[in-house]
């Protein structure tokens, strides 16, 4: 007589947390239909700590369902609303609005509401991106006061939105870590209180920023990683961060006033598309001791390069077409590496 097999459900024995780890690499619709399968899984969708609003996305998917964009609005608050009223934290929320959208005062005050609830859920990490249909400065969403002085923010991602509010108070981000703004309109006011209001930050970028004229990064001993690209009519740009370990530098415009100081713990630095000479990059790299790596990307102006170091061990120089001498007085050893395209 044949022996019976019992089914046994593996999948919905899963421990929440890897429920949890599963759901973190998919976007919100996909993982309400996980609910269905079991208990467990509804559970888990119920307590994920990841949430991730894609709503462009969900009207590509479903371009005949919807009839306005309040309904999407609602839709999306209420699961909001659920969480806030069982207290359940967040570590990890995305939301990325569709593309060639206006920012009126309905899109604005979701955005707003998502934003409130997410701190409200003590988030860790918040990443928003509004895709606006012209690129300016009135046609971008205006970030919330709110935002600038979120206690539990430890990773801070803002693409196509606005810093400098007319009324801008004080900025407290005390555990912020990283911080990442791309095409964000901000002044120099707004900028200086964000990096004095985030004394923890360990990774900064600025990418094709508008509106900032000055540059100052003081007073951030824990910053490790810095990058400035492509920022428009930047005028000044200063950095002091002894525990410095990797600066990228990108731009066709370079700030008419640059200083690096006190970046002795550099280790790596790559500069794209800048116009440095050959006694710029001489002195400059005489001031990092300890670095190890140095890319060099379409910087035209350059024709003469002189490296005296003795802990490089990666050189990397591609389209610097004026380049036709490199020098290099260093301490060589078998796995370093070296390539001139």
């Amino acid at each position: 007589m044949e022996e019976s097999i019992e089914a046994v459900d593996y999948i919905s024995n899963l421990p929440e947390p890897i429920l949890h780890h599963i759901f973190s690499f998919l976007y919100i619709k996909e993982i309400a239909r996980t609910s269905v399968l079991s208990k467990t899984w509804l559970q888990a969708w119920k307590t994920i700590p990841i949430l991730k609003f894609d709503i462009g996305a969900i009207i590509l998917e479903n371009l005949d369902r919807w009839s306005n964009m309040q309904e999407i609005y609602n839709i999306f608050e209420q699961i909001f609303l659920n969480r806030r009223k069982q207290m359940i934290s967040l570590i990890n929320f995305k939301l990325v609005m569709p593309y060639n959208l206006s920012i009126d005062p309905e899109t604005a005050s979701f955005m707003d509401r998502c934003i409130g609830y997410a701190l409200e859920c003590n988030v860790k990490h918040l990443k928003i991106r509004f895709c606006p249909t012209i690129l300016r400065e009135r046609h971008v969403y205006c970030v919330p006061q709110a935002l600038l002085n979120a206690i539990s923010v430890q990773e801070l991602d803002l693409s196509y939105c606005k810093l400098h509010l007319p009324s801008i108070g004080n900025v407290t981000l005390p555990f912020l870590k990283r911080l990442s703004l791309a095409y964000v309109f901000a002044d120099d006011n707004a900028i200086s209180k964000l990096i004095a209001g985030s004394p923890l930050i360990e990774d900064m970028s600025f990418i094709s920023c508008f509106g900032i004229k000055t540059l100052q990064i003081f007073n951030l001993i824990n910053l490790v990683k810095f990058s400035v690209s492509i920022i428009a009519r930047l005028e000044r740009l200063e950095i002091e961060a002894p525990n410095l370990h990797s600066l990228t530098l990108r731009g066709s415009t370079w700030a008419s006033v640059l200083k690096v100081a006190c970046l002795k713990n550099l280790k790596s630095l790559a500069i794209y598309r800048a116009p440095i000479s050959d006694k710029w990059l001489h002195e400059q790299l005489n001031k990092f001791p300890h670095l190890e790596s140095l890319s060099l990307h379409e910087c035209d102006i350059l024709e003469n390069i002189k490296i005296s170091s003795s802990s490089l061990h990666k050189l990397y120089i591609k389209s610097c077409e004026k380049v036709a001498r490199v020098q290099i007085h260093t301490l060589i050893y078998t796995s370093s590496r070296i390539v001139v395209i």
